[in-house]
């Protein structure tokens, strides 16, 4: 059921529109922000990500903060392919999953 739901293609927006929200979104998870006393970083991407699972069908969500899904430590080379792949799975299920809810 969940598959048909997901498969449920619909309208695709215009590339400008994929293009806007992967620049955006992309750029907002590359700013992270500290916390106190530089104990751990944050990014400002759960809004974007919100909007995108209220904004667009399941398929477009997931596929956007797919690509955008980026961390800093993937250009410095920190972080194994397994886990930057995992990584980008988990924000594509969190976003696409609340979609089909939405």
């Amino acid at each position: 059921m969940l598959g048909a739901i997901l498969v449920d293609v619909g309208d695709a927006p215009p590339l400008s529109t994929f293009l806007f929200w992967i620049i955006l979104l992309a750029t907002v998870e590359l700013l992270p922000m500290s916390l106190a006393q530089g104990s751990a970083e944050v990014t400002m991407g759960f809004p974007l990500h919100l909007a995108l699972a209220l904004l667009f069908p399941p398929w477009v969500g997931m596929v956007i903060s797919g690509i955008a899904a980026m961390d800093v430590r993937e250009f410095r080379r920190e972080l194994p392919l397994h886990q930057i792949a995992f990584n980008r799975s988990q924000t594509m299920i969190s976003v696409g999953l609340p979609s089909t809810v939405f």
